[in-house]
């Protein structure tokens, strides 16, 4: 809302839609540009390559990450202690796994003026995208049709952006001019907001299970977490992002620790009665040896992430046709856990630039936690990028464009990535402190939006020069709130109330939601209807001739040898539809029922 003075009414309000953006370089693009014919648009999606790259997360991310969050759990419950044990007295490294990462050097940005078109609707998308293109960027938008007809330009942006961009083609795909046809653009969802959704996917189904049943409960959501360490201001109806990261890594990493105490107590390690303070903790923790933490890791990796622990059940190691079934308390403690998991994991790997090795293989897992929580156009954004990270689908030199182009790194360090929509919203909130601080009669929205965004590097270039001249210099990073305290509390209220306990069992306790469950369950038909929806139903072959009809020139990578073809929805979701007429179904319904976890050896100590 914009005030507005007004010679009759005086100060009257008025709606004004403004939308954002800035370009940058992606250097990892090839020097002459990426092309439409490394883009193959009309190849449906096979629900066998999803669930099979699904049920490999463990093996395609690497046990790297997580033994990480097991350090990280048991560093954040009891800071110093661990590090100094880890380190200092028994010289163990922490697990850094020796994938390549991005590049930290920071691109070149370009800051666009704001847009007064409302990018909300399709019209108003494609609007943004004519400014952008013609006014903004300086590409001629009339008689350049070699640009149009060769050249492609990834475009990131939210869901709604996203699936609004495909709309505007998939509307135009008839047009006789080639930049209205928009082959030369392809969307790509920004991980940003995927990070935000998937925090509401953990909050709607973990907030409390006492949804559904009303006298029963759990100690494993996070309304029990928020009572117990007394966190204000964070409700299930959206909870702010922020709030929301911070309780998910204490609830995981309390978690962890709580079960660590668990295991260490069977072995006489501790006791509930005598473990209750900090001190008691780093007594425990300085006494412990390399080898006995080792296993003690591993019979909380069995208890609490194994494929068994998530279905319910408890196989003893030594007799597999020893199977017990897990009291419903451990059974929702799994899942609460597994779930949050790949949230951790895409939060550290995008902070350190890990695209190649480790986010590009949580997708497919992603895809099928947002249908089990019923957040499905994410997750149909989630099959769409590993769509276009598939190699029948896209070239390598598309596919290092697409991944290296998610993440943006402008401070330069190697723990400095952000994705690049969290750049952006950094942006809006520069807008509007400036219009809050600085907005008078001439100081209007044209100057904040014209002028102060265009100017944004200038003025951190001039930061650092004024801080390099006066040997001062100001860290750009957030100040974060030390939880390690209520980490610790929240654990050992965990352990000594017997939460952690699977031997023990506590009436009336809810069973959570086997979210991989539901995902799976939903997966096929999902990728019958991306096949449908967002893979094209039509491939023409180019004409021969120029002239300014070309029907699909290189949009679909088609050659000579191809003859001219329509394919229709039936058809393009084929590769699915076989699949459940023949007796591969049986291998990709064990496929998916792998789906979560791996069985893999996970100890930490080399």
């Amino acid at each position: 809302m914009d005030t507005v003075k007004d010679q009759a009414l005086g100060s009257v309000q008025e709606m004004r839609h403004l939308t954002t953006a800035y370009a940058f370089i992606n250097t990892s693009a090839p020097v002459s540009g990426l092309s439409q014919s490394m883009l193959r648009r009309h190849l449906p999606l096979d629900i066998w390559n999803v669930a099979r790259a699904a049920s490999e997360t463990y093996r395609r991310v690497g046990p790297e990450w997580y033994k990480q969050l097991f350090f990280r759990a048991v560093e954040h419950a009891t800071g110093d202690v661990f590090r100094r044990w880890r380190m200092t007295t028994h010289k163990i490294p922490f697990p850094n796994h020796t994938n390549p990462r991005l590049p930290t050097d920071p691109p070149e940005i370009f800051h666009l003026g704001g847009i007064p078109v409302d990018s909300g609707t399709v019209e108003g998308t494609a609007e943004v995208h004519d400014i952008i293109m013609g006014k903004e960027l300086k590409i001629p938008i009339e008689d350049n049709d070699q640009v149009f007809r060769t050249r492609l330009y990834l475009f990131h942006g939210d869901q709604k952006s996203v699936e609004n961009t495909r709309l505007v083609r998939s509307d135009q795909a008839d047009s006789d001019y080639l930049f209205i046809r928009r082959n030369w653009q392809l969307p790509i969802p920004a991980l940003f907001h995927v990070q935000m959704n998937l925090a509401d996917a953990l909050a709607r189904e973990f907030w409390s299970p006492t949804n559904s049943e009303k006298n029963k409960g759990t100690q494993h959501c996070f309304l029990s977490d928020i009572q117990v360490l007394g966190l204000k201001g964070i409700t299930q109806d959206h909870p702010p992002w922020y709030d929301m990261d911070m309780l998910i890594k204490t609830s995981y990493d309390a978690r962890v620790f709580a079960m660590f105490l668990q295991c260490a107590e069977i072995r006489g390690l501790v006791d509930r009665k005598i473990h209750l303070s900090e001190s008691a903790i780093t007594a425990f923790i300085d006494t412990l040896e390399p080898a006995v933490f080792t296993e003690i890791i591993g019979e909380v990796w069995g208890i609490m992430f194994s494929k068994d622990a998530l279905k319910g059940r408890q196989v003893d190691p030594k007799d597999a046709a020893n199977i017990q079934q897990l009291p419903n308390h451990i059974t929702t403690l799994a899942r609460f856990m597994q779930t949050m998991q790949p949230y951790l994991i895409l939060r550290h790997a995008i902070r350190y630039g890990d695209m190649e090795n480790t986010i590009q293989h949580l997708f497919p897992l992603l895809s099928v936690i947002f249908y089990g929580s019923n957040k499905n156009k994410y997750g149909r954004e989630m099959l769409y990028l590993h769509w276009l990270l598939d190699d029948k689908v896209s070239d390598k030199e598309l596919q290092k464009a697409i991944l290296h182009s998610m993440l943006i790194n402008v401070a330069g360090r190697k723990d400095s990535f952000l994705p690049v929509d969290r750049r952006l919203e950094h942006i809006n909130a520069i807008i509007k402190l400036d219009q809050q601080a600085q907005k008078n009669s001439k100081h209007t929205w044209r100057v904040t939006f014209g002028t102060v965004l265009r100017i944004i590097p200038l003025l951190a270039r001039v930061k650092k020069v004024v801080e390099k001249s006066l040997g001062i210099y100001i860290s750009g990073k957030h100040t974060v709130k030390n939880t390690s305290t209520g980490v610790l509390n929240l654990s050992i209220r965990l352990w000594t109330d017997g939460h952690m306990d699977w031997t023990r069992t506590f009436p009336n306790q809810v069973l959570a939601t086997d979210v991989f469950e539901v995902g799976r369950t939903n997966l096929r038909a999902a990728v019958d209807l991306f096949n449908e929806s967002v893979v094209d139903q039509q491939i023409s072959v180019p004409p021969s001739s120029g002239g300014g009809t070309d029907f699909g020139a290189d949009r679909d990578n088609t050659t000579d040898t191809e003859p001219a073809m329509m394919i229709s929805r039936l058809t393009a979701a084929q590769s699915t539809a076989d699949l459940q007429n023949n007796s591969q179904l049986a291998g990709i319904e064990e496929v998916l029922s792998s789906v979560y976890c791996g069985e893999t050896d996970i100890s930490l100590v080399d």
